[in-house]
């Protein structure tokens, strides 16, 4: 899975006479070394981890590792390199990683500022997440086969911060429907003769420090240890 996934790209050779005449040698074995000594090279966005090599005996009957000595004069003898790449992105970290974990810490700091700040801020963000969206599709290869862990995280990022700007015009709607402004001192919260509706809003908008900062947590764990 992206980034770290592993592409294998097999080159098979084939003599054009019968294993009687020619037969491939069965302990072929390349190893890459580059000018530091290590063993894998760079090929453009990943590095060579390996390349087994070994032979498959072609029959009109059968496919086999070991020659039949038999049917020599009707098998072919076939050399399979398969080359092991791993996707080796600096991309991620920089571009990618960086940007999500400055959006996250912007969308935490919203617990600590005053509503209409708050919906500023979001806004703002998410609008910085759109951005962030058109370069990770410019920096993502198209033909990976499940969704990258840094696009999830990143689209439930985007989620997190519909849900916030939803709810922040959400509760304004109900607390002007009751008369209840926003800097209301806290001692008149959840008095028991209030509607139920604006008692929940009330309570939410209680937790909403403790709220943004858990799921800022989250987000940065999942972003730093999962993308």
């Amino acid at each position: 899975m992206y980034p770290a996934e592993y592409v294998k790209c097999p080159i098979r050779i084939a003599p054009s006479s019968f294993a009687d005449e020619v037969v491939m040698n069965e302990s072929v074995h390349i190893v890459y070394i580059t000018k530091h000594g290590e063993r894998s090279v760079g090929v453009q966005e990943f590095w060579v981890m390996d390349i087994p090599a070994y032979v498959d005996f072609l029959s009109t009957t059968e496919t086999s590792r070991k020659l039949n000595r038999d049917q020599a004069d009707q098998t072919v003898s076939v050399l399979t390199f398969e080359f092991v790449f791993q996707r080796f992105n600096r991309i991620t970290g920089v571009q990618l990683r960086v940007s999500l974990i400055t959006i996250t810490l912007l969308i935490g700091s919203c617990g600590y500022l005053l509503p209409g700040m708050e919906l500023f801020v979001l806004i703002g963000s998410f609008a910085n997440q759109f951005v962030n969206f058109m370069t990770m599709e410019s920096y993502l290869p198209a033909d990976f086969d499940s969704t990258p862990p840094i696009v999830t995280i990143a689209g439930c990022l985007a989620l997190e911060t519909v849900f916030f700007i939803i709810w922040r015009f959400f509760s304004w709607q109900v607390r002007a429907k009751y008369d209840f402004p926003i800097n209301t001192p806290s001692k008149y919260y959840l008095h028991e003769s209030y509607p139920v509706l604006l008692m929940i809003v009330l309570a939410i908008d209680k937790i909403r420090p403790a709220l943004y900062f858990f799921l800022c947590i989250v987000n940065l764990y999942n972003v730093v240890i999962y993308s």
